[in-house]
C-alpha cells in the first residue's frame, strides 16, 4: 500500500514537471497575445493591416478586383470592394456605390448612392451630403447637377441649395477605364487593406491560424493547464500535511 502510495505521487510529480515544459510555449503565447488584445484600441490593431505577402498567402487572400473606375480633370477615382482610391491614395473605406466624379480647380465631388462627398484635391473629405442619387455631372460655369428621384437637381453655390431643373444637363459622368500601371498598384494597395492586425492575434490566440489542428492543440493545452494547476494544488497541500506533522512530532 505504501509502494502504492509513493508510486502515485511520483507519477504526479513527473506529470506535472513534463507537462508543464510541454504546454509553456502555448501558454506563454495565450499570454502574449493576450496582453497584446487587450490593447487593441491603444495599439489601433483593428485599423492596421498586415502587409506580409508570406502571411496573406497563408490566408488565401488575393487582390481586390477594381469595380468602378471615373476620371475629371486628370483625377482618377477608383473603388475597389473595400476602399475608394484617389489615384493611389486610400481615402474611404468600405463606401456605399460610386456613381460618378466631377471636379474644380479646387476640389472633387464624389456621387454614391447615398449621399455626396466633397474631397479636395489632396484626397482630404470636406464634407459630406446626404442625398440619394444615380448620377453627377458639371458644366463650364462649375454647377453641379444630380439625378435623384426621377428629379434632376442642380447647385450653383457649392452644395448649399438645390433647385429642380427640367433643362437639358451636360454629359453625366460616366466609368472609365484607368490606365493598367495604376489599376496593378491599386490591386496590390488592396490586397494590403484586408486583413487587420486584431485578426491575425485573434486567430493565434484561438489556434485558428494554425489550422483545425491548432485549435485542438490550444483546447488540449487548457484542459492540461486545468491539470497541472489541480496536481500543483495537491502537490502543495501534501507538502503542507507533511511540514505540518513533523512539527507536531
Amino acid at each position: 500500500m505504501k509502494k502504492t502510495r509513493k508510486s502515485l505521487w511520483r507519477f504526479l510529480f513527473k506529470f506535472h514537471r513534463y507537462t508543464g515544459l510541454s504546454v509553456a510555449i502555448i501558454i506563454v503565447m495565450l499570454a502574449v497575445t493576450g496582453i497584446v488584445l487587450n490593447h487593441t484600441d491603444d495599439l489601433k490593431l483593428d485599423s492596421h493591416y498586415v502587409k506580409s505577402e508570406a502571411i496573406l498567402d497563408w490566408y488565401g487572400i488575393e487582390s481586390s478586383e477594381s469595380k468602378i473606375a471615373f476620371t475629371s480633370r486628370n483625377h482618377w477615382v477608383i473603388q475597389t470592394e473595400n476602399q475608394i482610391y484617389l489615384e493611389s491614395q486610400p481615402i474611404l473605406k468600405k463606401p456605399d456605390t460610386l456613381v460618378g466624379v466631377v471636379s474644380t480647380d479646387s476640389f472633387i465631388l464624389l456621387g454614391f448612392t447615398n449621399g455626396l462627398i466633397l474631397i479636395s484635391t489632396e484626397g482630404d473629405v470636406i464634407e459630406q451630403i446626404k442625398k440619394p442619387l444615380t448620377k453627377i455631372a458639371i458644366d463650364s460655369s462649375n454647377t453641379i447637377f444630380i439625378k435623384s428621384k426621377d428629379r434632376i437637381l442642380s447647385s450653383n453655390d457649392t452644395l448649399l441649395s438645390w433647385q429642380e431643373i427640367t433643362k437639358k444637363t451636360p454629359e453625366w459622368s460616366n466609368p472609365s477605364n484607368p490606365p493598367a500601371s495604376l489599376m496593378q498598384g491599386i490591386n496590390i494597395l488592396s490586397r494590403n487593406n484586408i486583413l487587420p492586425y486584431e485578426r491575425v492575434l485573434l486567430d493565434i490566440h484561438s489556434g485558428r491560424f494554425f489550422g483545425p489542428y491548432g485549435v485542438l492543440m490550444v483546447d488540449i493545452a487548457g484542459i492540461l493547464f486545468i491539470l497541472l494547476a489541480v496536481s500543483g494544488c495537491w502537490i502543495w497541500l501534501r507538502h503542507r500535511l507533511r511540514h505540518h506533522r513533523h512539527s507536531k512530532k
